[in-house]
């Protein structure tokens, strides 16, 4: 999504109207200039932007946009008129995005651009993710040409006050991380920036971009096929409040065992209370176990004595690194599972920022959505083939899991 591509273009006499345009705008923003920045702008100061065009034109956001770029998709009479609009309302390509897409592709200066934030809170449970996160969200914004800051929200004596520092140091994008509890604030105070939340969370004031929980669990159900698997447990974890995410783990993991013709019900507690998994193991003996970014259910398995990828096969249907940060002594190349792709979410968080810049829209979403990415199968050791677990058990080859043709 080329923010070059914003910029319009237009004939000499239109610029020439838009650069007046822009220098009376400018004098009347210098006055304006001495008022203290508060939770929002002023509504003097807002920008006109493609949806304002787009609304006084009675057209859509994206025909604005290839109507000022001369698109040959738009017809001559309705970019005239669109043209015609946007020259009368005074409307001119962001200074700031405009910069930022000289810098992108003329000079191609990693990391010498607008500012983004990373705004993350070093919470137990979500450390193994926030690390990844930050390394490709840095290297994702820099390589568009953004410079990315990263912000430990406990670090940060005062909210408001650091939300004014960001936008006067050229901060327009924010990045929220994964599960992250903010204390409530007005709504307004992000009226100055375009917000992404990145991974899971219970925040739907903003756009997300998270991992597909769907894909992932199939994945799994899938490569447990492939290698012969007749058995299998899912051990999940909820929230004490149950959200849209555990919901879907619950619906799937359901639907998928019930295809699978496993007769072994699932086993689900709120996080961080296991009780109950080792009764559940030793009654039901699942040959697999597939976990939901349970490494506390890998930890108790090994704990108990039993031999991992030799008596029961296991494989996380989450962030392999989660189980990895928990699991005593295995390294994530050795456990089996899908891991997130966070370099393509953090691309795809870039992205979203970007498209939400140049239509102008700010702060809390109306309508926010998500974008699922799906997650990278790695093999690991801990699920071999399920003769290799039966072997170990001495079940015989022909052995049918009960309630399967």
């Amino acid at each position: 999504m080329e923010l070059a591509r914003q910029v319009g273009v237009l004939t000499v006499a239109q610029c020439l109207m838009l650069n007046i345009n822009c220098l009376k705008k400018h004098r009347e923003c210098e006055k304006i200039e001495a008022v203290r920045f508060s939770s929002t702008l002023p509504p003097s100061m807002a920008r006109i932007t493609l949806h304002d065009v787009a609304r006084h034109a009675g057209v859509s956001p994206s025909t604005v946009s290839c109507a000022l770029r001369n698109d040959a998709n738009v017809t001559p009479a309705t970019r005239a008129r669109i043209q015609a609009v946007a020259m009368e309302m005074g409307y001119q390509p962001d200074p700031v995005l405009s910069a930022l897409g000289a810098r992108r592709f003329k000079r191609k200066q990693e990391g010498a651009g607008a500012g983004l934030v990373y705004l993350y809170r070093m919470e137990a449970g979500v450390r193994f993710t926030q690390f990844s996160y930050e390394r490709e969200l840095t290297l994702a914004g820099s390589s568009e040409g953004y410079h990315v800051q990263l912000e430990d929200f406990d670090t940060i004596t005062s909210f408001p006050s650091r939300l004014r520092k960001w936008y006067n140091t050229g901060v327009r994008g924010v990045v929220i991380a994964k599960q992250m509890r903010l204390p409530e604030f007005p709504p307004e105070l992000w009226n100055p920036f375009c917000v992404v939340t990145i991974g899971g969370g219970e925040s739907n004031l903003f756009h997300n971009v998270h991992d597909d929980v769907q894909y992932n669990l199939q994945e799994c159900f899938s490569q447990a096929h492939q290698l012969g698997y007749k058995k299998i447990g899912v051990a999940l974890e909820a929230h004490p409040t149950p959200i849209a995410d555990d919901i879907t783990r619950l619906g799937v993991a359901r639907c998928l065992l019930e295809a699978h013709g496993s007769d072994i019900p699932f086993f689900c507690r709120p996080f961080r209370q296991n009780d109950g998994f080792l009764d559940w193991y030793h009654k039901y003996r699942p040959e697999l176990v597939i976990g939901f970014t349970a490494g506390r259910y890998l930890w108790l398995l090994e704990e108990a004595g039993i031999q991992v990828g030799k008596e029961v096969a296991f494989c996380a249907a989450g962030n392999v690194e989660a189980i990895v940060d928990r699991a005593k002594g295995l390294s994530k190349d050795e456990v089996s599972g899908v891991c997130e792709n966070a370099a393509l979410m953090a691309r795809m968080c870039v992205q979203k920022l970007e498209a939400l810049y140049r239509l102008g829209e700010q702060g809390v979403s109306l309508q926010p959505t998500r974008t699922v990415i799906p997650g990278i199968w790695r093999a690991g050791n801990t699920m071999p083939s399920a003769e290799v677990i039966r072997q170990f058990r001495n079940i015989p080859k022909g052995f049918q899991c009960p309630g399967r043709a």
